[in-house]
């Protein structure tokens, strides 16, 4: 870890290195973009006040859409254990995605009102 930076500054260098190098890079070569990652970070956003969010929704959305890709119509059992939710969310799931899917496919007859 580089020392020059501040505790929040080091969560995130930290974090790219091991993003980094789980995707191949040498350590050498993460440690290397991860600073140049961090200082472009400061540089730009140095006494800003700044909130992250959970990202929850598009989370659950892309694990939705996985669940409803690997649903063949016989694994309820299997999926409801693998996401750790019931049996009934599992199904509601299923509905959600496949009424978004549709919905997305279909043309609006009406079109989009003028504004």
């Amino acid at each position: 870890m580089v020392d020059k930076y501040n505790e929040l500054a080091s969560a995130i260098f930290d974090a790219w290195v091991r993003l980094l190098v789980d995707k191949g890079l040498s350590e050498e070569e993460a440690e290397k973009l991860s600073e140049e990652a961090v200082d472009c970070i400061l540089d730009t956003f140095s006494g800003e006040n700044i909130y992250i969010p959970r990202n929850i929704s598009a989370r659950a959305a892309a694990r939705n859409r996985k669940i409803y890709d690997e649903f063949t119509g016989y694994n309820h059992d299997e999926l409801a254990r693998k996401y750790q939710i019931t049996r009934q969310r599992l199904y509601g799931i299923i509905r959600q995605v496949r009424g978004q899917i549709l919905a997305e496919k279909q043309a609006d007859l009406f079109g989009t009102p003028e504004q």
